[in-house]
């Protein structure tokens, strides 16, 4: 055993918990909720307390500090340095009756690192304390009136990351015993020191140092407080403090928590006959218990998304995780996955090479296409994100994205989407049916992203991947605007998914019930029927229209512009681009002027190049339509996307993708179009295409574009992209409740409105469109 260590020359003279910047009265709670995790990990939730406010995710929690105050010893020499650096603190969760460790017992410095918590080593019982260096804090804490020759405080930190996590692996049981036994938690004050062959202390530093150890100096700790499993809670009361007042009738009302799917009524099966084809059908009505009518729930009186919500806790906890990655992924500039570059040039490549399979040179035409994406990248790359140094987690988190993404674009998921919607599309006309069927979708979306992606990656699951999301969102200012959207995806009292499932269910019913969504000379000549003079033959513009069309990455042009806003009354028609009746005078902004962000997000790229990039059109000059219909579509291959142009403001139902407009209802399908001859068989189709920005947190986009088809062989898709230069134009217009009802011409009113209300704020003349650039698109025949 090694001799009595010599004593040093400082003191504790007192050490205790401490929360930076927090106005909490209370910082430990008397119960903690516990969760499982991954791989058998538990983590205590809300731990020590929830701030600056509560998270609705399993590691809802903060960090700690822990003050340690020290004296000069009275044998110490005048001139002896004072040896702060010696100090070390670690702090573990202990049950009340586990043996503790006391003043002036020893551990070896390699075992206490071995269990020292890391993200390679989540199952340390060790949390590291971080000293925090000399600095204004230190100043701050120190006693009025005393010299830091009187007085010498150190802070160390433990778990200084935003919302870290604090695991706990203590074995719970199923007995009272083990169910009210007290834990704390313990902050230990060490000093570091050695000894050498002969079991004598010497400093860590010598020489002659043989075994590294820490030495027990001090020893603070927590209030006592009891763990209870996350599943055997009786109540959420953050969650229940997030609903609104009207929502909680009083005691009786049972939370989220008291509800899972034990007392759920509404049984879904798969009929056995149909067990591939993943056909729902319905044993029996959905019942409410008294307690939980509908009318007064959180839902409102009748409400089917209350009793969905009730029936499907579980479900309903999968459709937010889903909406968190999916968000996230719309977030991520499309800079930010620079690190992994490589691996999406592979995932892009996977996604789109089903468009090229016809292709002559088709490797070169991909490799292009990501050269495009390349450059993308590299002209964003410093102006968008706003953190220096990219951490492991956060890589891994970049990678499942990628290969998320890869799976969410691929010909399999696209096919097992559209084939459950047409073998259940007749729910539509079920109310509960379409409810079990929604319940049925969702899990089997969850399911094969898990099976075929995310169990092999690091994070394994999505309930990890929301977990993920959430810390980034809340450790990078550059998300800082997206906190209250992941606080309103966790908090909400909406069936999240549950609109966009329905519009995509609207529109596969109308496919399926043999609504023409394409002209009948394509169906029959799909069908292998030859074009005769009883079906009449197609003008010779028709012709040349009417084909398969593949995009000539080459000639692929994007021109950013000047920020400047365009204007005009009416189409030009002596010119091959359109002004856009904005305003009635020509008007120019300033960079200073606009502050929404234009960077773009992978996501939105993989997007518009599924709805571009290889095309099949099919022109009626008689009825004055053009359907347009994307190979990488979700839809059937009569399922196009129809505009008339008549140059009447209209609504499309889908895009070319197949993807209902009304997913977001109020946000897309607003359009008008004209179709004009401009010289001998020369007919050239115009659009405008409107995004509106419904909920009123980014700007809305106009794309204004030109069609033509030369001599049959190109196909040229030129225009602009505009954008309001107010964020949220609408909801400050007024009316933006009801977006999904309004016309056209009164949400580019609602637009005007808000621009003349920022005239009387700031009277620069900016006006309420500005043009983000010009692009041109080119396309060879098949």
């Amino acid at each position: 055993m090694p001799g009595t260590p010599p004593l040093l020359p400082l003191e504790v003279s007192s050490a205790s918990f401490f929360r930076l910047e927090c106005s909490h009265p209370q910082l430990f709670q008397s119960e903690y909720k516990r969760s499982n995790r991954t791989k058998g990990l538990k983590i205590l939730r809300c731990f020590p307390h929830c701030c600056p406010e509560h998270i609705d995710r399993s590691y809802c929690g903060t960090s700690l500090s822990v003050r340690v105050d020290l004296s000069v010893s009275p044998s110490a020499a005048s001139a002896e340095p004072l040896p702060c650096e010696n100090i070390a603190v670690f702090a573990r969760f202990e049950a009340v009756n586990d043996v503790s460790l006391r003043p002036s017992e020893c551990v070896e410095v390699e075992t206490m690192v071995a269990g020292t918590q890391s993200e390679d080593n989540l199952e340390g019982q060790w949390v590291e304390g971080i000293r925090d260096r000399p600095s204004g804090l230190v100043t701050t804490l120190r006693a009025p009136g005393t010299s830091s020759d009187e007085q010498i405080l150190l802070v160390f930190h433990l778990n200084g990351k935003p919302f870290s996590r604090w695991y706990y692996d203590w074995e719970s049981g199923a007995n009272k015993a083990q169910r009210l036994m007290k834990h704390v938690l313990k902050a230990y004050v060490f000093e570091h020191c050695a000894v050498d062959a002969n079991d004598d202390f010497v400093s860590f530093t010598s020489r002659q140092a043989y075994k590294q150890l820490y030495r027990v100096l001090h020893v603070v700790s927590s209030p006592e407080f009891t763990v209870i499993s996350y599943r055997r809670a009786p109540s959420d009361p953050y969650h229940t403090a997030l609903l609104p007042p009207h929502s909680i009738p009083g005691d009786e009302m049972l939370t989220h928590e008291d509800t899972r799917l034990s007392h759920t009524s509404m049984a879904v099966k798969v009929e056995p006959s149909l067990a591939q084809t993943d056909q729902v059908t319905l044993e029996r009505s959905p019942e409410v218990p008294a307690q939980l009518s509908p009318s007064t729930g959180v839902y409102g009186q009748n409400s089917a998304a209350f009793r969905l919500e009730y029936s499907h806790v579980v479900i309903m906890s999968v459709a937010k995780n889903l909406a968190l990655a999916y968000s996230f992924a719309r977030w991520l500039p499309v800079s930010a996955y620079s690190p992994i570059f490589d691996e999406l040039v592979e995932v892009a490549k996977h996604s789109f090479q089903e468009a090229f399979v016809e292709v002559p040179g088709n490797l070169g035409k991909l490799n292009n296409l990501m050269q495009l994406l390349y450059e993308h990248i590299q002209s964003q790359k410093e102006n968008v994100l706003h953190w220096t140094k990219v951490s492991q987690q956060f890589e891994t988190l970049l990678l499942v994205l990628a290969q998320g993404l890869k799976w969410m674009f691929s010909k399999e998921t696209r096919t097992w989407i559209h084939t459950f919607l047409r073998q259940n599309a007749r729910s539509l006309l079920d109310k509960r049916a379409l409810r079990a069927c929604f319940v049925i979708f969702i899990h089997k979306l969850q399911d094969r992203l898990e099976k075929q992606v995310l169990v092999h990656t690091k994070l394994r699951s999505l309930e990890n991947v929301a977990d993920e999301v959430i810390a980034v969102v809340y450790s990078n200012s550059y998300f800082h605007a997206r906190r209250s959207q992941v606080r309103q995806i966790l908090s909400g009292q909406d069936v999240i998914g549950w609109n966009a499932f329905v519009a995509q269910m609207r529109e596969t019913y109308v496919s399926v019930s043999g609504y023409p969504r394409a002209p009948r000379s394509l169906a029959r000549r799909q069908r292998g029927h030859a074009c005769d003079s009883s079906n009449g033959l197609l003008s010779l513009i028709e012709r040349s229209w009417n084909t398969e069309w593949i995009l000539d990455v080459d000639e692929v042009w994007w021109q950013p512009s000047q920020p400047a806003v365009k204007a005009g009354d009416d189409y030009s028609a002596n010119s091959d681009k359109f002004a856009v009746p904005v305003n009635n005078a020509a008007t120019t902004t300033t960079t200073d002027d606009v502050a929404s962000d234009d960077s773009l997000s992978v996501l939105t790229i993989f997007q518009l190049i599924s709805q571009i990039l290889r095309l099949e059109l099919v022109l009626d000059i008689q009825s004055s339509t053009l359907h347009l219909r994307s190979k990488l579509s979700v839809a059937g291959p009569l399922d196009f996307m129809r505009v008339v142009l008549d140059g009447k403001e209209r609504t499309f139902s889908q895009f070319p993708n197949g993807v209902a407009s009304a997913i977001n209802p109020g946000a897309h399908g607003d359009y008008v179009g004209e179709m004009r001859v401009e010289g001998p068989d020369r007919l050239v189709a115009y659009l405008q295409i409107f995004s509106w920005s419904v909920s009123g947190d980014d700007s809305s986009y106009n794309i204004c574009a030109r069609i033509e088809c030369w001599h049959s062989r190109r196909l040229c898709i030129s225009g602009d992209v505009l954008a309001t230069t107010l964020s949220g134009a609408l909801e400050d217009g007024g009316g933006a409740a009801f977006f999904g009802e309004m016309p056209l011409w009164k949400k580019q009113e609602a637009v005007l409105r808000a621009h003349e209300a920022s005239l009387l704020k700031d009277s620069s003349s900016v006006g309420p469109w500005r043009e983000l650039g010009k692009f041109r698109l080119s396309y060879a025949t098949m």
